[in-house]
């Protein structure tokens, strides 16, 4: 068991200060459910009107009677062709926002992203590899392409490791690793005489005549991520921080918070003791 001296403080301070910090964390929600609602209203306003992008257009109220009450061919025609590939679009925007996200906040650097580092052109590379020589694992590419993003991380990690790591140089490591990649992807393109389009649509993100089976294929892979990206979100904050505000900031209460761990404080001659 570790004691660890605590020195004696205003029990009246303490309850102000909680205080604050309890309003604060309550301006914080209340901001960040309203940010959340808006942004919900628009993302849904966006998808009604990206239905109705195209030669084929229907009313709000003859989208809801096809789909909910009885048959109607535009509707069909709609859900078969539009609905995957705008469900595609915001499953892959989530997954790349919050990917940009996590990145910032474990490298503490603004520009960190999937795409300057080499993560993207490395899972691109492993896509690449899996159409041109493994076809027949087509579905497996979106596993096959993380473990690719995955390796390119590893590499980049390692060249930019100098006992420590340094935002500036991983940000310079990657640019160089995201250009070797882009290049080996490019070389087999050319030398398949540009006749790729699963490669191409790969790289360029195309959402060209997407189905619902894409649509399957992509939802377990980016619902997993974003629920392991909340899950450990408060370690993300905690690893956004520089180094030594990090270490001042994990206080006996962050820890119970975080980990749930029991501490308790006791009093030995005037002083209070915490008990690991």
């Amino acid at each position: 068991m570790k004691i660890e001296e605590k020195e004696p403080f205003s029990t009246e301070r303490e309850a102000e200060s909680g205080a604050r910090d309890r309003a604060r964390r309550q301006r914080k929600r209340r901001r960040s459910a309203l940010s959340f609602a808006a942004i919900l209203l628009l993302l849904v306003a966006l998808f009604f009107i990206s239905v109705n992008i195209g030669s084929l257009q229907v009313s709000f109220g003859q989208l809801l009677r096809g789909l909910f009450v009885e048959y109607d061919s535009d509707v069909s025609t709609v859900w078969d062709l539009r609905f995957p590939r705008i469900l595609i679009s915001m499953l892959a925007g989530a997954a790349v926002a919050v990917s940009g996200v996590l990145f910032q906040a474990v490298l503490k650097n603004p520009l960190a992203d999937p795409g300057i580092i080499g993560i993207s052109s490395g899972a691109v590379f492993a896509a690449v590899l899996v159409t041109a020589f493994l076809p027949t694992l087509y579905f497996l590419t979106p596993l096959l392409a993380c473990l690719g993003g995955l390796a390119a991380f590893a590499l980049v990690y390692t060249l930019s490791w100098k006992g420590g790591l340094s935002p500036l140089r991983i940000i310079l490591t990657g640019v160089a690793v995201d250009a070797f990649f882009t290049g080996l992807s490019n070389a087999f393109n050319s030398m398949t005489g540009s006749t790729l389009s699963g490669v191409a649509s790969i790289v360029e993100g195309n959402i060209t005549q997407k189905t619902w089976d894409d649509v399957v294929t992509l939802l377990p892979y980016v619902a997993v991520g974003l629920v392991l990206a909340v899950v450990f979100a408060s370690e993300c904050n905690l690893l956004s921080l520089e180094d030594k505000t990090a270490q001042e900031v994990i206080t006996p209460e962050v820890i119970r918070e975080l980990y749930d761990i029991r501490l308790e404080v006791t009093e030995i001659d005037g002083r209070k003791f915490v008990l690991v």
